[in-house]
């Protein structure tokens, strides 16, 4: 039989420094069944070194897309974003 993916959400939180909707994500991904919800992020991609969670995120198996800065290049960001929720 074959088992059956977890639904995978994505958040698009644009950085995922130490804040507190950040924070409150992390303690909610960490006690979710993740065999049945998977959490992903999407990141700008100025914000790419701020990366205090991304280990914890990978090993917890969840995925971090990293995408133009809206503010910066908002066709680039539509593009990008599109590319990613066709997968």
């Amino acid at each position: 039989m074959k088992m059956k993916q977890p639904l995978r959400v994505l958040h698009f939180q644009g950085r995922m420094g130490k804040g507190g909707a950040e924070t409150f994500m992390m303690n909610a991904y960490r006690n979710i069944d993740r065999t049945k919800i998977q959490f992903d992020f999407l990141i700008y991609d100025d914000f790419e070194d701020v990366k205090p969670y991304n280990k914890e995120i990978h090993e917890l198996g969840g995925k971090i897309y990293s995408v133009p800065n809206p503010n910066k290049n908002i066709l680039a960001y539509i593009q990008t974003v599109k590319k990613i929720a066709e997968r």
